[in-house]
């Protein structure tokens, strides 16, 4: 609760006619998801191999959101065919099957809230890639949420038991 707290406190302004408020939904949205993916991934963690279910839900991902992308007349340049590939292999299935590794080890309750950050990493990139600098509320938001993930991460119980 304290890192969604967190999340709102980012968001510029608490509107629903602002794109970045209807956008912070959706993505708390996919944040609950995620969790229920989590507590699902640490039961299959122990039977199925880490690549083995990020193969799996990735593919059910492109079969679910393939119905929105056809009949679309959109031609990606190369340049953009390269980035997706980036995008698809290394921030994605490698992220999300390094994630899934982890639960052997790491409880899912501890790698979903530490999964928070995420927010935090999108802030310092904008700033580092395309120079855009957070205003006070967003750095306070920022700060909320790496301190309930170092909070939960710091006082035990992170390590999952051994199956």
């Amino acid at each position: 609760m304290v890192a969604l707290a967190g999340v709102a406190l980012v968001i510029p302004a608490l509107d629903w006619h602002n794109p970045f408020t209807r956008g912070a939904l959706w993505g708390t949205i996919s944040g609950l998801t995620f969790a229920g993916l989590s507590i699902a991934n640490r039961g299959y963690r122990a039977r199925y191999p880490a690549l083995a279910l990020t193969f799996h839900q990735a593919l059910w991902a492109i079969l679910f959101l393939l119905p929105f992308v056809t009949g679309t007349d959109a031609r990606p340049t190369a340049r953009d065919r390269g980035l997706l590939v980036l995008l698809g292999v290394v921030f994605t299935a490698l992220a999300h099957g390094l994630f899934i590794g982890s639960l052997r080890r790491v409880r899912a309750r501890v790698a979903s809230v530490v999964a928070t950050l995420e927010p935090v990493y999108g802030i310092v990139l904008a700033a580092l890639v395309l120079r855009e600098f957070p205003g006070g509320r967003t750095l306070a938001g920022g700060a909320v949420i790496v301190a309930a993930a170092g909070w939960v991460t710091l006082r035990g119980g992170g390590e999952a038991p051994s199956a």
